[in-house]
């Protein structure tokens, strides 16, 4: 370097943030991320289907996956969970899961993805810095909580009208803009958005866009 430091190539994946100064992790974890990420539909039917569209899914070049299910029983929600953990591994994709810090780690996911409700709960970070941590945010106060526990990313929405949400509030590009750069972590634009709107993301500071019908509906059409 221009003050004598030594410069080495080094992969993402070996990138290890303890080795750099605190105010450079963000700028690891953003390299680390991908710019797709993929958010599951709500699981129903058959789960041997569900599975064959996420491997669909990943083949397609999704690196990472939250699974999510608000109506399947807990034992099940596990062994889906477990199925879906060794579909990820094939296609190395990293597998967040939408449930307790204690869950995830027993059912061996690469971190988890926390709803803005168990965000509000919290009072720190709670999983190691060895597992991702993302939390879902709908506005300034939920920006500025995650930015207080230590999150790794967020996921910042609604962006545009969607049909799961149809009657939400929506923040359109600039609130959008306004909030991802208050935000001390890569943001996700999330709502309404599929590939196609990731110049459009980018431009307004996100590190990529997050969906569940465009990317899955993708795979089906």
């Amino acid at each position: 370097g221009r003050e004598g430091q030594a410069i080495t190539w080094s992969g993402t994946a070996d990138l290890d943030e303890k080795t750099f100064p605190e105010a450079n992790k963000p700028i690891i974890t953003a390299l680390r991320l991908p710019p797709l990420y993929l958010i599951s539909p709500e699981p129903s039917g058959d789960l041997d289907h569900f599975l064959g569209q996420l491997d669909q899914c990943l083949s397609a070049g999704i690196r990472m996956f939250q699974l999510r299910s608000k109506q399947m029983p807990i034992s099940q929600f596990d062994r889906l969970a477990r199925e879906a953990l060794q579909v990820c591994k094939r296609h190395e994709t990293m597998l967040l899961l939408n449930t307790s810090p204690r869950a995830a780690v027993s059912l061996g996911a690469h971190g988890i993805h926390l709803s803005a409700r168990r965000l509000r709960e919290l009072r720190g970070r709670p999983l190691a810095s060895s597992y991702w941590v993302a939390a879902s945010c709908h506005s300034r106060v939920e920006v500025e909580w995650a930015n207080e526990i230590g999150v790794d990313f967020i996921v910042l929405s609604p962006v545009r009208r969607t049909g799961t949400h149809p009657g939400s509030p929506v923040l359109g590009w600039q609130e959008f803009s306004e909030l991802a750069r208050g935000a001390r972590q890569p943001v996700y634009a999330l709502g309404g958005l599929s590939e196609c709107d990731l110049e459009r993301a980018w431009r307004c500071g996100a590190q990529g866009i997050a969906a569940i019908r465009s990317f899955w509906t993708a795979i089906e059409s």
